[in-house]
């Protein structure tokens, strides 16, 4: 077997010379196909399983690794017929060759790839509480801190936005404002929202934003979230203080 090493390596890098590899780990595989089978023998990896059908003959089965474009290692492995466990990296490639003829292949090589990931849908929901006028130590702006954050969050997901709005503004001096969120939490007041996510029934993922008063979130946010039911949604909270 070792006298055949030479070639293999050969074999290895005239395939690598033909195409990319990338060496990043991922722990779902399937198996892409170079070139054709021959000799009714396949070969298929998926999920750490390399499968071999129609072996009825010694061969030879090599796993050569890559990290990045680089091989890193060789391995000579058991060839028979049926599944095999195999630890492998995206990249890694799998050659099996005739024990007794070295310059025929039994089977075209596998690469590991990784699992084709299904289109994510457009079912996520970016809400926001956000405030304009005069701010701590930033003077008065026109699109709130949170709100910017959320815009990102909205970009990089596909989310629909939605802005929690109080039916009262809040007044747009700091000062001002800080004596109404003070009062809010002390009542542990619910300040009435102007409008509603008539569909919130279709959104699976729910980013809630809000700024931080008085080391916790607005109370129309409390308000917002006691408004409908997330039974079964991933919720993911961010804020800005």
């Amino acid at each position: 077997m070792k006298k055949f090493l030479p070639l293999f390596i050969v074999s290895l890098i005239l395939c690598f010379c033909m195409g990319g590899f990338s060496g990043s780990a991922n722990n779902s595989y399937v198996f892409s196909e170079v070139g054709a089978q021959s000799d009714d023998v396949s070969m298929t990896y998926e999920d750490g399983k390399l499968t071999i059908e129609g072996l009825d003959e010694a061969a030879n089965l090599m796993q050569a690794s890559f990290t990045g474009k680089v091989l890193t290692g060789v391995k000579l492995l058991e060839a028979k017929n049926g599944t095999t466990e195999v630890t492998a990296n995206i990249g890694d490639k799998f050659f099996l060759w005739s024990a007794t003829n070295a310059m025929r292949p039994l089977s075209a090589a596998v690469t590991v790839r990784p699992a084709e990931q299904p289109e994510p849908s457009n079912n996520i929901l970016v809400a926001y509480f956000s405030r304009t006028g005069e701010n701590y130590s930033v003077g008065t702006i026109t699109t709130g801190n949170t709100a910017i954050v959320a815009q990102m969050i909205a970009e990089q997901t596909g989310g629909d936005l939605f802005e929690i709005k109080p039916v009262t503004p809040y007044p747009s001096d700091y000062q001002e404002m800080l004596a109404v969120a003070e009062k809010e939490a002390a009542e542990n007041a619910r300040p009435e929202i102007a409008d509603t996510v008539p569909n919130m029934q279709d959104y699976d993922v729910v980013f809630i934003g809000y700024p931080i008063w008085n080391g916790d979130m607005p109370k129309i946010v409390y308000h917002f979230l006691e408004s409908y039911d997330f039974s079964g949604k991933t919720v993911a909270p961010f804020n800005t203080h």
